[in-house]
């Protein structure tokens, strides 16, 4: 009997931990929950075999480890957290109109 590990909406969600999954070595599968309309589906789920299900829990709490800590704000490439980038982005398009004016 196969366990849901994971779900979503869609599967393109799920495809890059099904990929992690299996390159650690697990078998794991993508499907959709049917529900009861004719032909339509519900939330996309991510399914293990029963016997392996408690390795592969451990494997994907193993992803979200890092060595920053939560809380920490997202940078982008040139080290630039959001709203320093708005920040800039504000102000050079006030020197840009008013060089156009």
């Amino acid at each position: 009997m196969n366990k849901i590990l994971e779900r979503s909406e869609s599967w393109v969600v799920l495809e890059p931990l099904k990929q992690y999954l299996e390159s650690e070595g697990g078998v794991s599968e993508i499907r959709y929950e049917w529900i009861g309309n004719r032909g339509s589906h519900g939330d996309a789920v991510l399914l293990v075999e029963e016997d392996v299900y408690e390795r592969a829990r451990a494997i994907l709490d193993e992803i979200d480890k890092t060595d920053m800590g939560d809380g920490q704000p997202l940078r982008d490439a040139s080290g630039r957290t959001f709203a320093e980038r708005k920040a800039l982005y504000d102000k050079l398009g006030k020197y840009l109109v008013r060089g156009v004016l």
